[in-house]
């Protein structure tokens, strides 16, 4: 769940929780303008297999890159 948090704040999702439910994700906003505004940011597909595990990588060569500057 950190990633998929991580996740979120790369696309300024605003949420209040993060949950699976049956195989999906549910992301629980304040109200219904917030809940339009993620619609519009997220991609319908960001978190299925494929786009989380290049997301994945991208955490992983970040990451490593900046212990590589330090």
């Amino acid at each position: 769940m950190k990633l998929v948090r991580h996740i979120l704040a790369e696309y300024n999702i605003y949420y209040t929780h993060v949950k699976p439910v049956d195989g999906l994700l549910l992301i629980g906003v304040k109200d219904k303008i917030i809940e339009q505004q993620n619609e519009r940011r997220l991609l319908g597909d960001i978190f299925d297999r494929r786009h989380y595990c290049l997301f994945c990588r991208q955490v992983q060569y970040l990451s490593r890159r900046s212990n590589d500057i330090q």
